[in-house]
């Protein structure tokens, strides 16, 4: 593995690049924080960059305390367990959303894994908790219009 070049560039402006854009407001949400960042033209505005210590992770026990409020069926759940945590995991891939149209009495199921290899099926149903696991520490939204308001005013 002889390189002769390497190039180092921003996650944002690459994800705008692989997004054949050249303008873009790019939200990067990992596991344990957030990061929001303008691209104009290509050019990333140092003022417009934002990291919260706010992650999927903290979605995930979001939802799982919003989900155990409100009817959940699995009630022996333990956040603490690999298996139980991956599980609700998915779950939030499933369910979350900020499409505020979605909110309604969904019908949902997922399957837990028995330790002796058999599954189990659960249904439940959701009607705001799908939205309000991402919103419950930030408001994603009104972060969002801040920054893009001190971009505009910068660019003035």
């Amino acid at each position: 593995m002889s390189f002769k070049e390497i190039a180092v560039h921003q996650e944002s402006y690459c994800a705008i690049f692989s997004a054949g854009m050249s303008s873009a407001c790019v939200v990067d949400i990992g596991a344990q924080q957030t990061s929001i960042t303008f691209v104009d033209e290509g050019l990333i505005n140092a003022d417009t960059r934002i990291k919260l210590d706010y992650g999927g992770d903290d979605i995930t026990t979001s939802m799982v305390s919003l989900l155990e409020r409100s009817s959940f069926p699995y009630r022996d759940l333990d956040l603490a367990k690999a298996q139980e945590w991956l599980m609700m995991d998915n779950l939030k891939i499933k369910i979350c959303t900020l499409e505020e149209h979605l909110v309604a009495s969904t019908p949902w199921d997922f399957y837990r894994l028995k330790s002796e290899g058999l599954t189990e099926k659960y249904n439940f149903r959701t009607y705001d908790e799908n939205i309000l696991a991402p919103l419950v520490r930030s408001h994603i939204l009104a972060l969002l219009t801040t920054v893009f308001l001190r971009y505009e005013n910068d660019q003035l």
